[in-house]
């Protein structure tokens, strides 16, 4: 009971000793020591103080050496720990909300940057294929062919395109090719009608002389 008085040291405790609130807190704490999780608040002032402590007293008795053993801590002492624990939680808190709201910055960042390289990669290489096949369709174009450098979807979709207008390219010429020797079959056969028709003319006329001839 003389912690902070070491010129009471070896004294025999006071038991009537009481606090600043009339509390006979020494005899307390003595009591107090058989039962476990007991604790005794009581106000004193700090040696050499006008300050006021409140504080709070644990006891145990060593039954072996039959001795009591005290433990105090003033409250001021616990409310400061307290305290600082609180601003350095504080300070973790707010340093990982920091961290969080970069990282989300950064996240967020790398997103944009992801969509503009999606839109450079897939949706700029659709729309330039879009406009080339409405020229192809506006202009009646069969030899217009779609950009295909990529290995990608996008590229292998050009390829197939560029394969499909060259497929119709071939079959168109085939119909012209068909077209153009139907028109030279047609002219000799026309030729070879107006021969027919020339000699059938002649035979008639022959025939009428010889008619003529006999009568």
């Amino acid at each position: 009971f003389h912690g902070e008085e070491a010129q009471l040291a070896g004294c025999r405790a006071d038991l009537e000793t009481k606090d600043l609130n009339g509390k006979a807190y020494v005899r307390e704490i003595i009591d107090s020591a058989g039962l476990r999780g007991t604790h005794v608040e009581y106000s004193i002032k700090k040696p050499g103080s006008d300050r006021v402590m409140r504080r709070i007293a644990y006891a145990r008795n060593v039954s072996d050496w039959k001795w009591t053993i005290v433990g105090s801590i003033d409250v001021a002492d616990i409310e400061k720990a307290i305290a600082e624990n609180d601003a350095r939680l504080d300070a973790i808190v707010k340093r990982t909300l920091a961290g969080t709201a970069i990282l989300v910055a950064l996240m967020l960042a790398v997103s944009i940057a992801v969509m503009k390289q999606m839109t450079s990669r897939v949706v700029r290489p659709i729309e330039r294929i879009s406009r080339s096949i409405g020229e192809v369709h506006a202009n009646r174009d069969l030899t217009k062919r779609m950009e295909s450098h990529a290995s990608d979807e996008v590229g292998v979709m050009s390829a197939g395109i560029n394969d499909l207008l060259e497929g119709i390219s071939v079959i168109v010429r085939e119909i012209v090719t068909i077209s153009v020797e139907l028109r030279g079959s047609s002219g000799d056969m026309l030729e070879l009608s107006r021969s027919f028709a020339g000699s059938a003319t002649e035979q008639a006329s022959d025939a009428e002389e010889v008619t003529a001839a006999v009568e």
